[in-house]
């Protein structure tokens, strides 16, 4: 009698486990499914019931729907979690827009700078060749002078 007690006792709490496992298991599938850019639905119209419907990418017109009914109060903490991961999105998306103008501004900055090295390279490079080149004009006057006087 004890023995069948304590199996029925095992028994209720495999099915507990299992009627909180299993459906988290399959919200996990399903949620992979729809990482894996499948299109997913959540019903949203009761507060009471969390399910998801997403298209399965095996077989033709296959689908998987998961729900389960929970406390208000954890519907009320996922509707607040959905709140803060759209303000996330959004300053994601803020963030993207503000990090390529950061980008933009510092290629610019870059360009610049190399800029004004070029420039100044040149005028420095055109200071240190400009004595070398009145030096060979004065040397080819010079020939031109000795050209003459012998010729």
């Amino acid at each position: 009698m004890n023995s069948a007690r304590h199996s029925a006792i095992r028994l209720l709490q495999l099915m507990m486990v299992a009627s909180v496992v299993l459906p988290a298991v399959l919200f996990v599938f399903a949620s992979w499914l729809s990482y894996r850019h499948e299109q997913s639905v959540a019903d949203a119209q009761t507060p009471d019931r969390v399910s998801v419907l997403t298209r399965m990418t095996y077989g033709a017109n296959t689908y998987l729907y998961v729900g389960r009914y929970v406390d208000r109060e954890i519907a009320a903490q996922t509707a607040q979690a959905n709140s803060v991961l759209a303000d996330y999105q959004a300053m994601m998306a803020k963030s993207r827009a503000n990090q390529l103008k950061f980008n933009a501004a510092l290629l610019l900055g870059a360009l610049i700078i190399v800029g004004l090295a070029i420039l100044t390279a040149l005028r420095l490079a055109d200071r240190m060749v400009r004595p070398v080149g009145e030096l060979v004009f004065a040397a080819g006057r010079i020939e031109e002078h000795a050209a003459s006087d012998r010729g």
